[in-house]
């Protein structure tokens, strides 16, 4: 740990290649170490390593670097979230459990807009485009060259696995309150 966190970034992917057991150094990385280590890497290229990183490292490390100030960064944002989207349904998983909720509706309000069908659906119809999971909440993505392809993996993945998250995330999009 000491030998990666006193090279220079630009070099720790090379050390961590040069390691039998490269998961049990990334894992005891402090958590500013992992996210100058990821930033080094490329968030592209460093699935790898977030899939070794601990939950708390990986929430963390996000935390450093999608704020300025208090300022959300929502392209850095996306570029966590896309590197961790790559990462397997295990590791994202954990790794979603200890990100900040309150994090992760603000990421979904500026990517989708959420709709939920009501109880007396008569006459209501989900809107043109929109995706739904389970006939509920129908997403619509903001802007016409979005995929969305992140934002459904986790959603999906979360519906699967975590359906309460899934359900509060999607509540939050529509009825919680803009952050100052």
């Amino acid at each position: 740990v000491s030998l990666v966190c006193s090279a220079p970034v630009r070099r720790r992917r090379e050390i961590l290649d040069l390691l039998p057991a490269p998961e049990r150094v990334i894992a005891l990385l402090p958590e500013a170490e992992l996210c100058f280590t990821v930033k080094a890497v490329g968030l592209e290229s460093a699935t790898w390593i977030l899939e070794q990183a601990t939950p708390e490292q990986v929430a963390t490390a996000i935390d450093l670097d999608a704020w300025a100030e208090h300022a959300l960064v929502a392209p850095k944002l996306d570029a966590w979230l896309d590197a961790l989207a790559e990462s397997g349904d295990e590791a994202l998983l954990r790794s979603l459990g200890k990100v900040d909720s309150e994090l992760l509706v603000l990421w979904l309000r500026a990517r989708v807009a959420v709709f939920q069908k009501p109880n007396d659906d008569e006459g209501w119809s989900p809107p043109d485009g929109s995706r739904t999971l389970e006939g509920q909440f129908h997403f619509v993505p903001l802007r016409a060259d979005d995929d969305a392809a992140t934002i459904l993996r986790f959603l999906q993945l979360l519906f699967h696995a975590d359906y309460w998250t899934y359900f509060r995330l999607m509540l939050g999009v529509i009825h919680e309150l803009p952050t100052e």
